[in-house]
């Protein structure tokens, strides 16, 4: 008996302190996503100033051009400037995991903050944790899976451009 709550004692122990780290994590990244946020406001406005160009010529995929497939990241770049300009469902059509990423993380923001501003009178600071990356990878290979099954098995491209 007296074993098995040294055990148990352990666990709590070890399971408190990964919880600590899981949340030390995650602040980090929360105050280095705002400072990210910030110099991406503040080189828009310089960009804005000075009345300059932005250009959103890429080079294409290397993968795509040597095999004829598609890559687990086609359609992200394209993908993150629909997203940009508003157009959520192009987005989504070009690559899934960009408006995935982008709606969870401004859900942990947003959570966060009002977590924040409330003192934690309102606990609903969302924490991110590995459950979103295994999500994110799943919709990177179903989404390279079906790309790619179009193209190969009904010759349907359904990244063009």
């Amino acid at each position: 008996m007296l074993l098995l709550c040294k055990v148990v004692e352990k666990r709590y122990t070890v399971s408190r302190m990964n919880r600590r780290r899981n949340e030390k994590i995650n602040q980090i990244v929360y105050w280095l996503t705002w400072a990210g946020i910030l110099l991406w406001l503040l080189a828009v406005m310089v960009i804005k100033s000075l009345e300059m160009e932005i250009s959103w010529e890429f080079p294409p995929c290397v993968f795509h051009r040597w095999t004829g497939y598609y890559c687990p990241g086609c359609g992200g770049t394209r993908a993150v400037r629909a997203l940009l300009g508003g157009q959520l469902w192009v987005s989504l059509d070009y690559h899934p995991v960009v408006a995935y990423g982008a709606g969870i993380w401004g859900w942990f923001l947003v959570s966060q903050t009002i977590e924040k501003i409330s003192r934690k009178h309102i606990p609903i600071g969302m924490y991110l944790g590995e459950i979103h990356l295994w999500i994110a990878l799943a919709i990177i290979v179903i989404n390279v899976m079906v790309k790619n099954l179009a193209l190969i098995i009904w010759q349907i491209d359904l990244l063009p451009g």
